[in-house]
């Protein structure tokens, strides 16, 4: 029998849940087999890999921008391939990006570099 992690569908071999113990998961979810949890749907596990992709594109260029010597112009490069990676994996909704990301990464590129 095994036991699925509730946030990813991962599943777990259900001796590993002797006397109680939980198991974390590799995307962070904790898992125990004392509150068994379904799978989300396929669709639903795609989506959220496919945003946290993004939001870790994201997280690595407010990086760039807050601790490194990178170029702007390198920074903008970077942003222009997570726009456009965020195009391919969700078309049509490119103007989330502009409304989410474009905005965070133009305020800390004003703030921290005085670009």
């Amino acid at each position: 029998m095994a036991i699925l992690c509730p946030d990813c569908g991962a599943e777990f071999d259900v001796t590993l849940f002797a006397f109680g113990n939980t198991v974390r998961c590799d995307c962070g979810a904790e898992v125990s087999a004392l509150e068994p949890h379904r799978a989300p749907p396929p669709d639903e596990c795609r989506a959220r890999r496919l945003s946290d992709e993004i939001s870790r594109g994201a997280d690595r260029i407010a990086s760039l921008i807050l601790y490194s010597d990178t170029p702007d112009v390198d920074i903008r490069i970077a942003i222009e391939r997570l726009r456009d990676r965020t195009e391919e994996l969700f078309p049509g909704r490119g103007w989330l990006f502009e409304a989410v990301y474009e905005a965070r990464f133009d305020r800390l590129i004003e703030q921290w570099r005085g670009v």
